[in-house]
């Protein structure tokens, strides 16, 4: 059966159907649907809104346009669409090798969704698109800063990896207490496989489908990073470890970038699996100080 041509809503029409204060949010609609299908190798009528200039997008939109322009552009664009989306993609990498791991200035405002619950998916999804694409068209450099991308990801969160399977981080944009697809691609790329067997469904899933690309990479024998060499990357919003055999915590002195809900400090008890944070929405200094972190 066909796939349906896609109806794209032109970037003028869809923004003005938004009220202001809502002209970046649901561009995830158009562009997580579009790269899904581009990731599947389904056809794709008609032409996406993916040249006009970005108004307003946040750091994980901008992720996602650039993604697809990258691979829609070596599928049915023009040479010079094919030079700007390589152009996009590279940018999108080294720029955040400079100012700090899922982070994005733009403007001369910084957005920053650092191991974020919400959107982190869809950072790991855009990165493992592109550097997915990059090895299949032979583009070296672009799959060699993917792959790095995916090295600094596991290292930055591998201290905060618990026996349990699961990753506890101070981090932005923390709408909700875990992040089950992200708990998947560590198990994955740390150990393997993960933890319990999951059902095609799950993994075909929107919001899960970064850990089904982890999962292509490793079923092919080039898991995602594994190139790379195994170092932490610089953070936007850096944070501190300690960590032994009973438990570990971590702690941030403070948060920016349009963080939104923030946690700046956890801990994890590895034997009753008890978890404690400090949580709470805005940028700035760390809300409250716990015993149990160093002074800051």
């Amino acid at each position: 059966m066909k796939n349906p041509s896609p109806s794209f809503p032109s970037e003028d029409t869809a923004e003005a159907a938004r009220p202001r204060s809502e002209a970046t949010l649901g561009w995830e609609d158009v562009f997580l649907p579009l790269l899904w299908d581009l990731v599947n190798g389904r056809a794709v009528s008609g032409t996406p809104p993916l040249w006009s200039p970005a108004r307003q997008l946040s750091v994980n939109h901008v992720g996602m346009r650039w993604a697809c322009q990258y691979l829609w552009a070596h599928r049915y664009g023009t040479r010079q669409q094919q030079r700007t989306a390589r152009e996009n993609v590279t940018h999108w990498f080294v720029h955040q090798e400079e100012i700090g791991h899922m982070a994005l200035e733009r403007g001369g405002r910084v957005g920053c969704e650092q191991f974020s619950t919400a959107y982190g998916w869809m950072h790991r999804f855009i990165a493992a698109s592109i550097g997915l694409e990059g090895r299949a068209l032979g583009h070296r450099p672009i799959a060699r800063l993917a792959d790095r991308w995916w090295a600094h990801h596991v290292e930055a969160q591998r201290p905060c990896f618990t026996p349990r399977g699961t990753v506890e981080i101070p981090g932005c944009r923390m709408t909700f207490l875990g992040d089950r697809s992200r708990d998947v691609c560590l198990q994955w790329l740390l150990e393997g496989r993960p933890r319990r067997r999951l059902t095609r469904r799950w993994y075909e899933n929107r919001g899960h489908w970064d850990a089904e690309l982890v999962r292509r990479s490793i079923m092919a024998g080039e898991p995602l990073g594994a190139s790379a060499s195994p170092e932490r990357p610089k953070l936007y919003n850096p944070f501190s470890v300690s960590r032994d055999e009973a438990g570990h915590r971590a702690w941030a002195p403070r948060m920016d970038g349009n963080v939104g809900w923030a946690v700046w400090a956890v801990r994890v008890d590895y034997g009753t699996g008890a978890v404690d944070r400090v949580r709470a929405r805005g940028a700035g200094e760390i809300p409250e100080r716990p015993g149990w972190i160093p002074e800051i």
